[in-house]
């Protein structure tokens, strides 16, 4: 039976009568975001019955709720029946083998939004270890409407495919002086926001999150463009869509929502009570920037594409939100935007650059261990088509359909691929059928080894021509690009595309070395 929470009139009445309960409070899964949920229980009195798929190694931190004790178990112990209430860690899957016996699941969002809107309110962030100063200074600026039901926090959601982080980041930078702070997917968990009475929320929102929320409502909603992803999580492309959309049949006629055109069509755009804003690319966001009394050039931020788009949409959320609330952020407000914007920094691996000196000349490598499916990959890609491409693809696809990838291989002459990962064979037969150089190498180490390789080979044609070896660097130099950007993920061999995009890092200089 598929893992489902809680339908959104059940929720309330299940969380109160589990905070009332003796029985232990469940939580489904145990990491980062759900392990400071744990400390906000202990400091209620309610212990916590923690289930994680892999807990052998896992530290059960200590309660700070006196003599409450929490307990670690494996998945396979979960039982509903000895289950005051299950709060679900985003990412665990709806056919989870022993989750699936949950009756009283809420998500992370909707517990959090609970506390937000219950009666323990305010009480809930004197508990503990909660000792934050006074609201940011969003709250001083009235930023809410006079809307009876609009609550002291505000919530802006950032979803979709690729550029989330690098959305949900440009857009808690311009927002920084008006108290927002990032969190979901990244920077803080969303308890501790809660705790901190931050008022001014900026979400990266995964899918997972989104398909087990039914009841937290951004005010704001930022969605970037979809393409295929998760799709065995969600089976299929169409229950991909339907979960990324599905804060618009919660979000009110006070609210706005930034979407890509292509979904125009589908029901729940169409039902939207709110403001609706879809755009194609970069410049429909500046024709809306410029209707709400914000002038930016085509090349007024420093940026190319795909981080224009994620810039474009930062700051037509943050317009937005102006909109809203024009008491809060004047005219003179928008003006300090799009500087704050070019002040910011795009993160480490996603179409990083990097150059690394060997034979007399700089070469460049792109470490894009995020570009995790397809669409991310293509972007790079096409960055990159005219100059001699040294491609690094493969690992855990999740499912995806590769084949636009070597469709737009097919017509770059000086491009090869280099297989890594558990989707190798897949890749290889694509190679074949679409002409594609390709080179089996199984790990990134190997692929590495490989790439130096086929430089080196070139190089020695350009030799055979009669160039010097440093002429011939210099030369080959200037077309040659190498490029991780693996169209899937990293867990099949790597603890996070992290350790892989540093792996790569590290490799490009050793290798280079030691010629």
């Amino acid at each position: 039976m598929p893992l489902e929470p809680l339908p959104k009139e059940l929720q309330a009445k299940a969380i109160d009568s589990a905070l009332e309960s003796s029985a232990p409070i469940s939580i489904l899964g145990y990491g980062v975001t759900t392990k400071p949920i744990v400390a906000f229980l202990n400091a209620l009195g309610k212990a916590c019955a923690i289930y994680d798929d892999k807990p052998e190694g896992k530290r059960l931190d200590s309660s700070s709720g006196g003599d409450v004790e929490n307990i670690l178990l494996d998945s396979r112990e979960f039982c509903a029946e000895s289950s005051a209430l299950e709060i679900l860690s985003p990412g665990i899957p709806p056919d989870h083998a022993y989750f699936g016996r949950a009756r009283r699941a809420v998500s992370e969002y909707d517990f959090i939004w609970w506390l937000e809107n219950s009666v323990l309110g305010g009480q809930g962030r004197t508990l503990g270890v909660r000792n934050c100063s006074e609201r940011e200074a969003i709250t001083d600026l009235s930023l809410q409407t006079q809307s009876t039901n609009q609550k002291p926090m505000t919530q802006i959601w950032v979803s979709g495919t690729n550029g989330k982080t690098t959305t949900t980041q440009m857009l808690t930078h311009i927002l920084a002086p008006f108290g927002a702070r990032s969190g979901g997917n990244i920077g803080t968990p969303l308890i501790t926001l809660y705790e901190q009475n931050t008022s001014l929320w900026v979400l990266e929102t995964s899918s997972f999150a989104l398909h087990y929320t039914k009841v937290a409502t951004p005010r704001i909603y930022a969605l970037l463009p979809l393409s295929q992803d998760h799709i065995s999580w969600h089976n299929g492309f169409a229950g991909y869509v339907d979960d990324k959309l599905s804060p618009l049949a919660r979000m009110g006629v006070d609210s706005v929502a930034i979407v890509p055109s292509t979904l125009r069509d589908h029901r729940l755009c169409k039902e939207f009570a709110g403001e609706m804003v879809f755009y194609r690319d970069s410049s429909d966001l500046r024709a809306f920037l410029r209707a709400k009394g914000l002038e930016l050039d085509k090349d007024g931020l420093p940026f190319f594409e795909p981080f224009l788009l994620d810039a474009s949409l930062a700051l037509a959320s943050a317009v937005a939100l102006a909109s809203l609330c024009p008491r809060a952020l004047t005219q003179a407000h928008l003006a300090t935007f799009i500087p704050a914007l070019a002040g910011f920094t795009v993160g480490a691996h996603r179409m990083e650059e990097f150059f690394v000196q060997d034979l007399g000349a700089q070469w460049l490598f792109i470490d894009d261990s995020k570009g995790t499916n397809t669409d991310a990959t293509l972007q790079a890609i096409t960055r990159y088509k005219d100059r001699a491409l040294f491609l690094i693809l493969g690992g855990d696809d999740k499912g995806a359909d590769c084949t636009e990838i070597f469709t737009l291989l097919q017509r770059m002459q000086k491009a090869q691929i280099f297989t890594i990962g558990s989707n190798e064979s897949k890749l290889l037969s694509l190679a074949r059928e679409y002409g594609v150089r390709a080179n089996a190498c199984g790990s990134l180490h190997r692929a590495m080894e490989a790439i130096y390789k086929a430089r080196d080979i070139a190089l020695h044609t350009l030799e055979s021509k009669g160039k010097e070896r440093t002429e011939s660097s210099a030369i080959f130099a200037k077309d040659f690009a190498c490029l991780l950007s693996p169209a899937a993920a990293s867990l099949d061999q790597f603890s996070s595309y992290k350790e892989r995009g540093e792996l790569f890092k590290t490799l490009a200089q050793s290798l280079a070395n030691h010629t």
